[in-house]
This record gives C-alpha cells, structure tokens and sequence, in this order.
C-alpha cells in the first residue's frame, strides 16, 4: 500500500486495491501529492481521477469496481454481476456488467455497459465496496439477460433469505412496467403464477414441481406437513398431493454427502406410510436422466389414488 496516507491505504484495502480522487481530497491529500504518488509508482492511474495501488492483485471484483468507475458518478453493478455481490443462488462470476446513465458509455473495454434511463428507481447500495443496484431491481434486470428458470432461482433464494418479499416484487414491477424496462415480463410471468406461495426449500423441488406441471398433472404442494391422529408433525414433503396422501421426496445432489440425512430420512418415511401416505422418492440423477419416468409414475399414482378415494 501507498505511504502517502494511513487513510487512503485503509480505503484500498476495503476497495479492492482501488483508490479515487474524491476519496484522496476527502482524506486531505493534494492532488499534487496524488500526482507525486503517481510519478514514484505507489499509485497506477487508471481512469480520471482512479487509481490502483501499485501491486495489488487484480480480481474480479477490482475489474467490476473499475467498471463502475469509469460509468460515471452514477454508475451500478448490475445484472448478473450485481448478482454475484448479492450471492443470489445460481449467479456466477463472468464478464462484470455495469448499469450507466443513458448516452454515456464506461470507458473500460473489460465490462459490459448497460445503459439506463431509470437509475433512480434502481436503489443503489454497496456491497462489498462496490456501488450495485439493490436487489429487486437486480432481479428484473436478470430477466433481460437469463433464462426464466434462472430468475426463478434468483427469487427463490432471495425470499428464502427473506431479502425481499412478494409484495417487494410486484412493487417493482409495477414501478418498472410504466418505464417499459428490459426483464419486466418474465418478473410478470413468475408473479403471476407464484406470487404469495410459499417458496421451495431447494431448486430442485421448484424444478420438479414445474416438471409435473408443464405435464398436465395437478400442482403438488410444496413442503407439506404431516400431521398423526394426536396432532404432532411427523414429517415435511418437499411435494404432495394431501388429498390423495401422496408424498414426493426429491434427494439432492447435496442430500447424497449427508449419511446423518439418509439415516434420519427412513423412520421418517416409515412413519408416514404407517399413516397411510404413498412415498415416491427421486434423485436428482433420475431427474437429469429420467424426467418422463417421474412423470409417468407420478401420473399413475395420482390416477390409483383418485380411484381408491372415491
């Protein structure tokens, strides 16, 4: 770190190596001294008033915070980069995506710039040093540039981490939608089939439940609880079908390295079908190689069930 300023060299630290201008001037270092600190390779300038401590490592988040930078005073981290500073469930590192002001281009060939002309509705916080859109807005924007299935994660986990609620959601939605913003229809898809549910333990139960669905069977309902004739809960489903007391459990990659889990989970399962329930129980292997034979058995049981429940 640079000797100009014990100040400054705290500030890289929690900046990723980066240091600006503004922070310099607000820390009582001149901008001689700053260009000082330049000529004698303490500091790298980098943009306009941005710089890099000489030798810090560059990482992604170095490049994302330059890129945020060189965007302007009013620049975000957005889309899938903002993201990964959520650590919203599926988000991945890659090429840093920043949000700027319309008609001004970050000058950092590295980032993909997203202009805007509704960064007021984006909420901009900071996470881990870097300025990025708050979380429902980065929720609409990955709906312009992922899959819905992705999305659909993203705001699985985000209410299961109760960073936000449905009715978050659809506020920004509405507020989105009169601005005609990129990502607003696919937010609007999701909400219109899942608003106010309760939100899947796993992605693989929403994969499986959308699996069943898309098929033509029934919805199951997700984490179901199981009551015995006393009132105590003997279980929680991932998916079932109360009235026909079928039981779906879905055994994640994850649920393999657990042997606490897969010894816990057979009384379990014996209780349940003591009380009568049909337990079908699939790996997330049969769900890659197998989806239509889930279908298939499921199908069947639901058609049995219903004719010995009538």
């Amino acid at each position: 770190m640079p000797a100009i300023n014990p100040a400054l060299a705290t500030i890289a630290r929690r900046r990723h190596g980066v240091i600006t201008k503004a922070d310099a001037l607000a820390h009582d270092v001149t901008v001689h001294q700053l260009r000082r600190s330049v000529e004698r390779g303490e500091l790298e300038r980098l943009h306009p008033g941005v710089f890099r401590v000489a030798g810090a490592p560059r990482t992604w988040h170095q490049s994302l915070l330059l890129g945020v930078l060189a965007g302007g005073p009013t620049a975000l981290a957005s889309h899938r980069s903002a993201a990964v500073l959520w650590d919203l469930d599926g988000s991945r590192r890659g090429r840093p995506e920043i949000a700027a002001e319309r008609h001004r281009r970050a000058r950092f060939e590295r980032v993909r710039c997203h202009e805007s002309k509704d960064l007021r509705l984006a909420s901009p916080t900071e996470l881990e040093g870097i300025a990025c859109t708050g979380l429902e807005r980065t929720i609409v924007d990955l709906g312009a540039v992922l899959p819905p299935e992705r999305v659909q994660q993203a705001i699985d986990d985000a209410i299961r981490r109760r960073l936000c609620t449905w009715d978050d959601l659809l506020h920004t939605l509405v507020m989105h939608s009169r601005r005609g913003r990129n990502g607003v229809g696919p937010l609007r898809a999701i909400l219109e089939e899942c608003y106010g549910e309760q939100v899947p333990d796993s992605r693989f139960n929403r994969l499986v439940h959308r699996l069943l669905v898309d098929s033509g069977l029934p919805a199951p309902e997700f984490e179901h609880r199981v009551f015995d004739t006393t009132g105590k809960e003997i279980a929680r489903v991932d998916l079932a079908f109360p009235g026909l007391m079928i039981a779906i459990e879905l055994d994640s990659r994850k649920y393999h390295l657990s042997a606490r889990a897969f010894e816990s989970d057979r009384p379990r399962q014996n209780r349940l079908e003591l009380q009568g329930w049909l337990v079908l129980r699939y790996t997330w292997r049969t769900y890659v190689d197998s989806p239509w034979a889930i279908v298939a058995e499921v199908r069947a049981s639901v058609r049995a069930r219903t004719r010995g429940f009538i």
